[in-house]
C-alpha cells in the first residue's frame, strides 16, 4: 500500500525490498499479485476466516512520518474439538520457580499425530483444523526452553511434518491445552532497514502522495 504513493525511488526501494525483481516481474504485476492474493483470503467460507487489515497512522509533530500498521488475525475450528462446558482453571507452570491458574481446555481422548524429537528436547503435537489449516505445539522439555528456542527455524515445522506423517507418530492422547491469545507490536524502522528499506524513516522522504 506505501508503495503505491511514494516515490520512485522509494517505490523501487520498498518492492526490491520485499523481494521483488523488478527486471523479472514489473511494477504493475507485484501489485496486481497482492490484490489477487488479498481476494483470495477474503474468500467466503464457514470454516476459516482470515482478516487482514492496514492502517495509515500520521505523526502530529512530523507530517510525513508514516507508520503502518498492519494487523491480522486468524480464527478457525479444531477438527477434534474441546469441550466448552468443561474448562476449568488448573496449574500452569511458567517456569520452575512459577505456576500460575489459567482457563484449561480437555479434550476427550482422542487419536493424533505427535512425536518427541530425537535432536531436539520437545515434544511436538500436530492438530488439524477446519479449512485445510494445521497447528503445530511444541512442548520442551522440563528447562530445555532455550535450548529449543536457539535452534528453532521457519524450516523446522515442515521437517515435523514430514516425519508425522508416518503412522508410527499416530495414538492416543488425552489433551489439555490454555486458553491463550497471542499479540505483537513491531517497530518497522527497526526491521524494514535490514531489508534495505530506508526511505520512509528519512528526512527526504518523498510522501507526499499520500499526506
Amino acid at each position: 500500500m506505501l508503495s503505491l504513493e511514494v516515490s520512485l525511488h522509494s517505490r523501487t526501494q520498498i518492492l526490491e525490498g520485499l523481494g521483488f525483481n523488478l527486471t523479472q516481474i514489473s511494477e504493475f504485476d507485484s501489485h496486481q499479485g497482492f490484490q489477487n492474493l488479498l481476494h483470495t483470503l477474503y474468500l467466503p467460507g464457514n470454516r476459516l476466516e482470515i482478516c487482514v487489515g492496514n492502517v495509515l497512522f500520521l505523526s502530529p509533530e512530523q507530517l510525513l512520518l508514516l507508520r503502518i500498521l498492519k494487523d491480522s488475525a486468524t480464527f478457525s475450528l479444531w477438527e477434534k474439538p474441546f469441550i466448552p462446558s468443561l474448562t476449568a482453571p488448573h496449574n500452569f507452570y511458567v517456569d520452575e520457580d512459577t505456576t500460575v491458574k489459567v482457563p484449561m481446555m480437555p479434550q476427550d481422548t482422542q487419536h493424533h499425530w505427535y512425536l518427541h524429537d530425537r535432536y531436539l528436547p520437545c515434544l511436538v503435537l500436530w492438530t488439524d483444523c477446519q479449512g485445510n489449516t494445521t497447528t503445530l505445539f511444541i512442548l520442551p522439555n522440563q528447562g530445555k526452553m532455550e535450548q529449543v528456542e536457539e535452534v528453532l527455524t521457519p524450516k523446522m515445522p515442515t521437517r515435523w511434518s514430514n516425519w508425522l506423517r508416518k503412522s508410527h507418530f499416530y495414538g492416543k492422547l488425552k489433551l489439555y491445552l490454555p486458553k491463550f491469545s497471542i499479540s505483537g507490536a513491531y517497530r518497522l524502522d527497526q526491521i524494514l532497514p535490514k531489508l534495505g528499506i530506508t526511505d520512509p524513516f528519512l528526512q527526504r522522504a518523498d510522501l507526499s502522495g499520500i499526506t
